[in-house]
């Protein structure tokens, strides 16, 4: 955004640093959620994974890794979650600002609910 050819609503060199800011976090946040989600298949398939790089444990299960995995990557998942909010509140929007923020504040949150309990429901807890 900091190169950005066009003039932005209340254009400044703050408000495309806040969306810079904004893009890099919301990235970040989609990197590790969509690594952990994949994480299992990823084992199964033997593709790339960064949590596989860096933390799995062949003395572990699946399963066992994926919730280590899932506490390492907690603290940076909420983060980025609470940073892209606050961004959000920040940027002078004109339209959408009620849909953004639900997606941001709801559906972020619902998905790495969803991604975090993965293995927690009873289908899973009878197959370890």
């Amino acid at each position: 955004m900091k190169c950005y050819p066009y003039i932005l609503y209340k254009d400044s060199k703050i408000l495309r640093e806040q969306l810079f800011q904004f893009g890099y976090v919301l990235g970040k946040w989609i990197y590790i959620i969509d690594a952990l989600d994949d994480f299992p298949k990823d084992v199964k398939n033997n593709n790339f994974n960064p949590f596989y790089t860096l933390y799995y444990n062949p003395q572990l299960s699946v399963h066992e890794n994926f919730e280590y995995m899932k506490n390492k990557a907690e603290f940076t998942l909420l983060n980025c979650g609470a940073t892209c909010e606050n961004i959000l509140n920040k940027l002078p929007l004109k339209k959408n600002k009620n849909l953004l923020n639900n997606i941001v504040i709801l559906g972020m949150m619902d998905k790495y609910m969803q991604v975090s309990n993965k293995y927690s429901c009873k289908k899973h807890r009878r197959n370890r």
